[in-house]
């Protein structure tokens, strides 16, 4: 690879050279319609394109309806995306290096952060991760994988189904832990994975449901048996499996609730850390956060006559 250093693509008249870092041409391919990528030279030929490496060698025939770089208009500024996303005649993806070396294990129907809810251009990212999509053979499911688009690698193929609705897909934008679900026979199970797409917390775990790891906490919900509880990034249980619902932790507390049993309204408290209840179980409902600030935490949302209710409560001394 030494002997391509400096290498580079350059337009002389209508004719496209490669030349070594000194300037002398290597190669020249005459007067083709071409334009440079990265590290390549993406060739149109009756309306498909192919690539041509620093090699000065054919690295994809021109067998492509389309070849693209995906932009990064979502994620963090530090992302670098030097990959090529190139769309075959059955108009399935496949992702490239800067080199022009395919690095999906097979194509793909889409490829984008949030695929599963279909809101974001197909290009964008999220902290350097992009969902990979997909439908089983009978195209009645959507499965899901991962790419790491800034280590240029496949983390997972598209074999798993979309996490709940509130996750998206498999919500490549968080990569301290991942959940990752599988159903069969009807039943659903949930591992988490890191973003190298080794078990955190395997399915022998038997979480039907395991909630994002938010930076600013070490408690995860999850779910197990039908009921609700917090766990940590390495599955031990730290809240009991008691609730009916359970929000993530923030600022050190989260909404908790039961259902009745006529099943008319649920009842909804805030719990802190160890599962101590801060908030009574008065609330309907409460708005989707709860607030910290000054060493109290705040709820607000409807009661059980379907009045407004707004409710305060102190801090445990760890917390503030």
């Amino acid at each position: 690879m030494d002997k391509l250093k400096g290498r580079f693509f350059v337009k002389k008249g209508t004719h496209w050279l490669l030349k070594d870092q000194c300037g002398k041409v290597v190669k020249d391919f005459g007067a083709i319609e071409a334009h440079t990528l990265l590290s390549v030279l993406v060739v149109e030929q009756d309306g498909l394109f192919g690539l041509i490496d620093l090699t000065g060698e054919w690295a994809l025939p021109c067998e492509y309806r389309n070849i693209v770089q995906p932009y990064n208009s979502g994620g963090s500024s530090g992302d670098n995306h030097e990959v090529l996303e190139l769309t075959d005649q059955n108009d399935r993806l496949w992702l490239a290096d800067r080199n022009g070396k395919i690095v999906t294990s097979r194509s793909y129907k889409e490829i984008a952060s949030g695929a599963y809810s279909h809101d974001l251009h197909v290009n964008e990212t999220w902290n350097g991760f992009a969902d990979l999509c997909d439908s089983d053979e009978e195209n009645r499911h959507q499965k899901f994988g991962l790419f790491d688009m800034v280590n240029v690698r496949e983390v997972l193929p598209a074999i798993y189904e979309p996490g709940v609705p509130d996750y998206g897909a498999i919500m490549g934008r968080f990569s301290t832990g991942i959940p990752v679900f599988h159903t069969e026979d009807g039943e659903t199970r949930c591992k988490l994975i890191d973003a190298q797409g080794n078990d955190l917390i395997p399915f022998e775990k038997g979480f039907s449901s395991i909630g994002v790891p938010l930076h600013d906490d070490y408690l995860i919900e999850a779910m197990k048996n039908g009921k609700w509880g917090y766990i940590n990034i390495h599955g031990a249980e730290k809240i009991p499996f008691r609730y009916d619902y359970a929000s993530d932790f923030s600022y050190g507390c989260a909404i908790v609730g039961f259902s009745t049993d006529d099943g008319t309204f649920g009842q909804y408290g805030v719990i802190g850390h160890h599962g101590k209840l801060l908030i009574p179980f008065v609330f309907r409902y409460i708005v989707p956060d709860v607030w910290v600030e000054d060493g109290k935490v705040f709820a607000e949302g409807l009661s059980k006559d379907h009045e407004p209710l707004k409710m305060e409560a102190e801090l445990p001394e760890r917390q503030k």
